[in-house]
This record gives structure tokens, sequence and C-alpha cells, in this order.
């Protein structure tokens, strides 16, 4: 990660990241990190983009560490590819998702909070995703 890539992230995702680096946004709203705050994000473990604008999870693919994420509530999501494969808990209640396929590329899931009947088809999915590693 470096300056670039924090200045081609939607406003959105720039707003998330300074919060899960401890900012607050009344105060430090356009606070630019630096490289050792970046390094610190790369290794994230949790990221809650709950309730925001984003349109995409692509930006958490950097975060090699990252383990538990919450989009829920973000309407205007419409990619959910891009997330690294060391997530093993997500939370999104009232996205408007129908397709799963992104599941197949999240090896470590292992919980899953949304809304039913999602539910329900993500665990069958990540159950045969298992299946299929033994």
């Amino acid at each position: 990660m470096d300056l670039s890539w924090w200045h081609a992230l939607d406003p959105a995702w720039q707003d998330i990241f300074r919060k899960t680096l401890g900012y607050d946004l009344a105060s430090w709203g356009d606070h630019v990190p630096s490289l050792d705050e970046l390094a610190a994000l790369a290794t994230a473990t949790h990221v809650n983009a709950a309730h925001s604008s984003i349109t995409s999870l692509a930006p958490l693919g950097a975060l090699s560490k990252l383990t538990v994420v919450d989009f829920g509530d973000c309407t205007q999501l419409t990619r959910y590819d891009g997330l690294p494969p060391s997530v093993e808990s997500l939370s999104f209640h009232w996205t408007e998702m129908t397709d799963l396929t992104w599941v197949d590329a999240l090896p470590n899931l292992k919980r899953v909070a949304c809304d039913m009947p999602l539910q329900s088809r993500i665990n069958r999915r990540i159950s045969a995703n298992r299946r299929k590693r033994q």
C-alpha cells in the first residue's frame, strides 16, 4: 500500500479506513495516513463498513490479515468480490445480494450473519466448499 493507493480510493472507503485506524471523522475527516499508518492498515483484522455508501468490496483485498468484515445496510453495494481469502466472518444484513459465487473464494469463511433466506444458501455453499477441499 502506498499513497497512490490511498488517493485512488473512493471517499467512502477513505472514511472507513480512517475509522479503522482509530481517527474520529469529525476531527480528522481529511487526514491522509502516513506510510506507517498504511502499513498498519494492511494488517488490520476487522473492518466495519456498515451503513456506508460503498459500491464494491475490492479495496479490502489489500488487507491480507482481514478476518472480520461488516458491510450491512450498504444499499449501493453491487460488487462483492475482492475480499481476501483470510476472511472468517461476515455480516451483511440489508443488502441487495443475489449472486453468491464470491463466497467460493473465501476458503476460511466460518461465520456469516445475514438475512434469511441468504443465510441457508450461504451455509450450504460453505459446506460444499469445505467438502471439495477435503
